[in-house]
C-alpha cells in the first residue's frame, strides 16, 4: 500500500546508527515512533484551530470514527510542529470549557455524547493529554 511505501522510504533515509541506538533504547522505554519531519508552527496553527472548531461542531449526525480521527490528527499535528503548539493556541478558554464538558458528559451535548460512546470521551482525553505531554516534552 501507498502508506507502507512512504514509511519504508522514510526509514530507508534514516542513518543506520540512529536506528541501532533507537532499537537498544526501545527495550528500556515504551515504544514511541519518532517523527522524521517537523512542520512549520505558523502554517499549522490555523489548521489545528479549524480542526478544533470542526471537533466542537460535531454531533450525532457525524460518525464517531470521524471524531476519533480528528482527535488523533489534531494531536499529531500539534506535536509535529517546532516549536510545539500549546493548548492555548489551539482553543480559547470557552472552547476548552466546551471540550471539558463533553468529557464529563454533562448537558452540553443535549444530555450526553452517546452517539460517540466511551470512545468519544477516550479520544478527547487522549488528544488533550497528547497535546499537553508534547508541550512538556514527554513525547
Amino acid at each position: 500500500h501507498f502508506k507502507d511505501l512512504i514509511r519504508l522510504r522514510r526509514t530507508a533515509e534514516w542513518p543506520r546508527s540512529t536506528l541501532d541506538t533507537e532499537s537498544s533504547t526501545a527495550k528500556e522505554a515504551p515504544e514511541v515512533e519518532p517523527l522524521p519531519f517537523t512542520l512549520s508552527h505558523e502554517r499549522c496553527i490555523s489548521v489545528v484551530q479549524k480542526l478544533a472548531l470542526f471537533l466542537l461542531s460535531m454531533d450525532f449526525t457525524c460518525h464517531a470514527d470521524l471524531l476519533l480521527f480528528v482527535c488523533k490528527v489534531l494531536a499529531r499535528i500539534a506535536n509535529a510542529t517546532r516549536p510545539m503548539i500549546h493548548l492555548c493556541e489551539v482553543v480559547s478558554e470557552q472552547q476548552l470549557e466546551r471540550l471539558l464538558l463533553l468529557l464529563v458528559g454533562t448537558d452540553f451535548n443535549r444530555g450526553d455524547i452517546s452517539w460517540g460512546g466511551a470512545w468519544a470521551q477516550y479520544s478527547l482525553t487522549c488528544m488533550l493529554q497528547d497535546i499537553l505531554a508534547g508541550v512538556l516534552g514527554l513525547l
